[in-house]
């Protein structure tokens, strides 16, 4: 299986964000955070009204309009956990990265330890 079906697999019943990739995912996963700060960062936002005012792109609303109501915050927690599902210990790259925003960094790294996804040496 593809990165993006992994991905897929692992958020349903949410909709995955079209990525073709870490990097990608990385970037959406920035956007989003971003786009919900800029909107208050309410906990209780859901994801439909972000998209639906513009401020989030790819995915698919109407995947997203089955899901129900998922708050931003609940959204970025999951699409966390399954990035680093998917990942495994390839995670550990991105959180030593400089290019992962801190947040993420902080966020990645809580989920994998909860996952029990070891650390490779060569980025400890």
């Amino acid at each position: 299986m593809s990165f993006s079906d992994d991905l897929t697999t692992c958020m349903s019943p949410l909709p995955a964000p079209t990525v073709d990739g870490a990097n990608e995912l990385m970037e959406f996963l920035d956007q989003l955070h971003s786009a919900w700060e800029s909107s208050g960062g309410d906990e209780e936002m859901l994801l439909t009204a972000l998209v639906a005012a513009g401020a989030v792109t790819g995915i698919d609303e109407a995947a997203l309009a089955t899901a129900g109501t998922v708050t931003v915050a609940a959204y970025l927690a999951a699409l966390v956990a399954c990035s680093v599902s998917v990942l495994a210990s390839d995670v550990w790259d991105l959180i030593s990265s400089n290019d992962t925003p801190s947040w993420l960094q902080s966020d990645l790294q809580a989920q994998a330890q909860q996952q029990g996804v070891e650390q490779p040496e060569a980025t400890a």
